[in-house]
C-alpha cells in the first residue's frame, strides 16, 4: 500500500538524487543568492490528496527533514511530466491508473527521462490476470525494449 511504501519512497527519492546530483539543498547560512530550481524530481501519487500529504509531511521545498528541495509530487491521472523534471518516480499505481502510467512512460520515453515505478499493481485480480497482465506487461516492455534499443545507438 501507498502509505506502508511512503518511508522507503522519502529515502529512496533522497539516494537515487544524490546518486544522480540531482539534488538542490538550501544555500548555506551566510551563502550568496538563492538555489537554482530548473531540476527537479518528480513523484507521482495516485491522488491529489495523496500529493498534498507528502508534501505536508516531507516539508517539501523548506529545506527541513535533510531533502532536497527540488522535490514534486502530482496526481498520476490529471497531471504531465514538467520540463524541468530530470527524473520521475511513479508511487504505487493501481490497475485503474494504468492508462496514466502508459501515458507518463510515453511521455518520459519521448523526453529520454528515467522513470521509476515502486509498488506498481497494475492488475486487477477481480478481472483475471490473464489479458489485461499480458496488455500491461508487454506495454511496460515495450517502452523499456524501445529505450534500451534507443540509448544503444
Amino acid at each position: 500500500s501507498l502509505h506502508h511504501s511512503l518511508p522507503f519512497i522519502k529515502l529512496f527519492t533522497k539516494k537515487i538524487m544524490d546518486k544522480l546530483d540531482l539534488s538542490i539543498y538550501p544555500p548555506k547560512e551566510g551563502a550568496e543568492g538563492g538555489p537554482s530550481l530548473d531540476k527537479a524530481v518528480r513523484i507521482f501519487l495516485p491522488d491529489m490528496g495523496a500529493a498534498a500529504m507528502v508534501r505536508s509531511d516531507w516539508k517539501l521545498g523548506t529545506g527541513e527533514d535533510d531533502l532536497p528541495l527540488n522535490i514534486a509530487t502530482s496526481n498520476i491521472l490529471n497531471d504531465v511530466v514538467d520540463e524541468r523534471d530530470k527524473c520521475v518516480i511513479i508511487a504505487c499505481p493501481l490497475y485503474s491508473e494504468a492508462d496514466a502510467v502508459k501515458r507518463i512512460l510515453a511521455d518520459c520515453d519521448d523526453r529520454n527521462l528515467p522513470c521509476i515505478l515502486i509498488n506498481p499493481k497494475l492488475v486487477n485480480p477481480d478481472q483475471g490476470y490473464g489479458v489485461r497482465k499480458s496488455i500491461v506487461l508487454s506495454t511496460l516492455v515495450s517502452h523499456l525494449s524501445h529505450r534500451s534499443e534507443t540509448s544503444a545507438e
